[in-house]
């Protein structure tokens, strides 16, 4: 955004920051991977406070080893910085990870940092050029995420 936007953009967002809702099914599918042990963190393109709050408004904040802001990072999504900020965090290694994303970023951030890399085609997407993206794997509901996640060896969409 342009630098005169970003403070009224800021507080517009955290004005409407109690409308959003999660999607049907994520809870499900943070309880069904913390209960198997799976660790995780948020990489996002918001800023780490903006992030942090919602998440904590919707209940969830707690999910989460940490999450880590674009405006944390040196370099935003394209680039690798916040997916091997979210790696050190977890103390895995990038073949140890996946990133799910509903963005082209999320896609070549995951790549550029040596991580497979799932698309969420549920949401506000766009579906085509996130396909167009090569994502390894291709869910449509956080249930089939889930199902994705928890059957080893992942097995490509």
């Amino acid at each position: 955004l342009p630098l005169e936007m970003e403070g009224p953009f800021v507080r517009e967002s955290y004005r409407l920051s109690p409308q959003v809702v999660l999607f049907d099914g994520v809870r499900d599918l943070l309880t069904g991977l913390l209960d198997r042990g799976t660790r995780l963190a948020v990489a996002t393109g918001k800023s780490g406070p903006r992030a942090r709050d919602l998440l904590t408004q919707l209940g969830i904040g707690d999910c989460f080893v940490r999450v880590i802001g674009s405006d944390e990072v040196t370099h935003p999504k394209p680039a690798p910085d916040i997916v091997h900020r979210a790696l050190d965090a977890l103390d895995a290694a990038p073949d140890q990870a996946v990133m799910v994303g509903d963005a082209v970023t999320d896609i070549r951030s995951a790549r550029s940092a040596g991580v497979r890399a799932i698309a969420a085609m549920w949401g506000e997407t766009d579906q085509d050029e996130l396909l167009a993206a090569a994502p390894d794997w291709v869910t449509h509901t956080p249930a089939q995420l889930l199902g994705l996640l928890t059957t080893r060896p992942y097995q490509p969409a």
